[in-house]
């Protein structure tokens, strides 16, 4: 595969991979505040509770996602970096495949990311 494309493959997923892990460090601070509310006991009963499980559990799942996209987009480095070493001028389809394919399972990441994010603060100013 042509070694610029290659290289600009290779960059991208090195910019997801810091806009991953920044996502990745905000979990913690969700969770903090999270169970701040819980602390605070200032509403409670069933739809508190269930409010407060329902972002618990999608905490939990957006980390999930964050540590396997990590996982995805470290293989597909590895991958990028080992196509770059052959000598060949071909153009490999499976590694653009793949490129694509992680490219779209990034940004959906990143949108549930977002909206999570989004909605979970509206929720704690309310709640303050």
């Amino acid at each position: 595969m042509n070694d610029k494309i290659l290289e600009l493959l290779i960059k991208e997923n090195e910019a997801w991979d810091d806009m991953i892990t920044r996502h990745g460090n905000e979990i913690p601070d969700l969770e903090k505040m999270l169970l701040g509310i819980i602390e605070q006991k200032k509403i409670q009963g069933t739809k508190f509770n269930k409010t407060v499980h329902n972002f618990r559990e999608a905490i939990i799942d957006q980390d999930g996602l964050i540590k396997k996209i990590k996982e995805e987009l470290a293989i597909q480095q590895h991958f990028l970096k080992k196509e770059k070493k052959k000598e060949t001028n071909g153009y490999e389809i499976n590694t653009l495949i793949s490129q694509n394919l992680l490219r779209e399972k990034i940004k959906m990441i990143e949108k549930q990311f977002l909206d999570l994010k989004s909605n979970f603060l509206n929720y704690y100013v309310s709640v303050f």
